[in-house]
């Protein structure tokens, strides 16, 4: 977004900025190229009340003005629905605070408050799931089984999926964006003072949501991890207290497993498989507003929302693609009504976890979805 800052209109930054700097260091801002929509990620640090007020603050700037577009969520029908589930059988509002999170406010504030589409933008959870199961039988059976060949397609594994995750190729970028230091989000994002000051938050609220969501199967989980650092405690307790060579040999064996294992899980199921899920979706919405430009002769600013769910037959429509998943009532048929006149094109929005946002970029940038 094109805004002046507080000290370009002789303004004093506030007090929080001076102590703890920018509040915009998890926001990535760019043009799709085959488009020509802007693109706005916001990285989040889930349940973390600084990501909520973040794009809480940064969806109500775009719906004031008349900005704000479609807003892509990164979760799917199955999570979304077991939540609301939830909400609904259970009108307990400490149940309303544990699985509130950035993905849930960035809807009430696109959706129900300003009317604009929220796409489940996110792979579906069972599909992560089996390729997780898929990833560690693969890396277990490369590691014990297949010898230097299995160590080798591990090691190719990892440095495909870090190149897919990390910050875009500085030649790909135009030159504005070039000025603005667009690569993607650095430490001082994952490392944002005001992200750590309320990470315990995170750290209580993310585990307990899964436990409400699934008591069962978290439950058995949780139950696990216990018994077996419970069990190494033992073990060690039982062993000479002075290691040996042999000792800190198994032990630094363990840890490259456990590197590779977790390196292999990380980057290909949990981060580059489902990059590429929420790239297209939100290319799925820049195509559309960018043939509403087209139909509406190219007059862009005028009433862009009512010519979105307008189109003619042999347009691309945004209820018409199966593989788009609105959150329920929030299809733009759905959301007719409560829109401005003579807006701005519209910013489509990405609500994400931080260390999505580098890889998703990259693929858009390069348009490789």
């Amino acid at each position: 977004m094109a805004t002046n800052t507080a000290t370009e209109i002789g303004i004093a930054k506030p007090l929080s900025e001076s102590i703890l700097g920018p509040n915009n260091r998890q926001i990535l801002e760019f043009i799709e190229p085959s488009t020509n929509v802007t693109v706005l990620l916001i990285g989040s640090m889930h349940y973390n009340p600084a990501s909520i007020s973040l794009v809480e603050n940064t969806l109500e700037e775009l719906g004031s003005t008349n900005k704000l577009g479609s807003v892509i969520i990164e979760s799917c029908d199955i999570r979304w629905n077991k939540t609301q589930e939830i909400l609904d059988k259970n009108p307990n509002p400490n149940d309303k605070d544990f699985l509130g999170n950035e993905m849930r406010a960035a809807w009430e504030i696109s959706s129900l408050k300003y009317n604009r589409p929220t796409i489940l933008g996110d792979q579906r959870i069972n599909v992560t799931v089996d390729a997780l199961k898929a990833s560690f039988k693969d890396t277990v059976q490369d590691i014990f089984i297949r010898g230097p060949n299995g160590w080798k397609h591990s090691l190719e594994e990892i440095q495909e999926g870090w190149s897919q995750t990390t910050p875009i190729n500085n030649d790909n970028l135009l030159p504005s964006e070039k000025n603005q230091g667009l690569q993607g989000l650095n430490a001082l994002s994952f490392l944002d003072p005001r992200l750590l000051i309320s990470l315990p938050v995170s750290l209580v609220k993310y585990p307990l949501s899964f436990f409400l969501k699934d008591p069962i199967p978290f439950g058995l989980f949780f139950s696990s991890i216990i018994a077996s650092t419970t069990a190494s405690d033992l073990l060690s307790s039982q062993l000479q207290p002075e290691r040996t060579f042999a000792d800190y040999i198994l032990s630094v064996s363990f840890a490259i497993l456990e590197t590779v294992v977790f390196a292999r899980l990380l980057l290909k199921p949990l981060l580059a498989e489902r990059n590429d899920i929420l790239a297209k979706s939100i290319l799925d919405q820049c195509k559309i507003y960018s043939t509403t430009a087209t139909t509406n002769g190219g007059n862009d600013n005028n009433n862009w929302f009512q010519q979105f769910f307008k189109l003619d037959s042999k347009s691309r429509t945004s209820d018409s693609d199966p593989s788009i998943t609105y959150v329920p009532g929030c299809s733009p048929s759905e959301m007719n009504g409560g829109v401005g006149e003579g807006g701005e094109r519209p910013v489509v929005v990405a609500v994400l976890g931080m260390a999505h946002c580098n890889g998703i970029m990259k693929l858009l940038k390069e348009q490789k979805v």
